[in-house]
């Protein structure tokens, strides 16, 4: 019985051959299935490493173009309130743009502004100050405000005194919020 036992079992077995035959040549789709399940794996895995990491760098930028726009959008007041500091500041370019090319124009408009500016005494606010050119000479007109017309009668005098101007005249004097408000006229020589 037992030998019996020995030959029913050697009847009832598998032969399995686990390990590829070396002479016999594979398929295609057998190999491609193969190749899948070794390399494919680990493209696989290193492709959705990369896509993690991308989608992990994505979020980081995000989270940085927040920041700067929260920071841009913090100085967009600041940056508002110095329009008007701007503009004003463009206006006043322009002025000077227009008085350099008129200075340029005539030089003697540089020597007269530097002795009005010299000898303007320190409590006279000039308004204004007019050069004009006409073809036999320059104009001058200057408005301006004094507290005292002891300050108004030393700043007439000078010009009048002085070499570089000529007819210089008080056209008109009064008094505006306390203080004396006067208009002179006269020619740079």
């Amino acid at each position: 019985m037992a030998a019996r036992k020995s030959v029913s079992h050697a009847k009832d077995r598998l032969k399995l051959n686990l390990l590829l035959p070396q002479g016999e040549k594979l398929q295609f789709s057998v190999r491609f299935i193969q190749w899948l399940l070794s390399y494919g794996r680990l493209i696989l895995i290193a492709v959705e490493l990369l896509v993690l990491g991308a989608f992990a760098m994505r979020f980081g930028l995000d989270f940085e173009l927040s920041n700067l726009r929260d920071k841009i959008d913090d100085q967009i007041p600041f940056i508002e309130s110095l329009s008007q500091d701007a503009t004003e500041i463009h206006q006043m370019q322009y002025k000077l743009e227009i008085i350099k090319k008129s200075l340029d124009f005539n030089p003697k408009y540089t020597t007269a502004l530097d002795e009005v500016a010299k000898n303007t005494p320190q409590n006279i606010r000039l308004d204004s100050l007019t050069l004009e050119n006409t073809p036999l000479n320059v104009q001058m007109r200057i408005n301006g405000k004094s507290p005292t017309y002891t300050d108004l009668s030393l700043f007439l005098k000078y010009l009048q005194s002085s070499p570089n101007f000529q007819e210089v005249t008080l056209v008109n004097i009064g008094i505006e919020e306390g203080l004396t408000s006067f208009n002179i006229t006269g020619k740079l020589k």
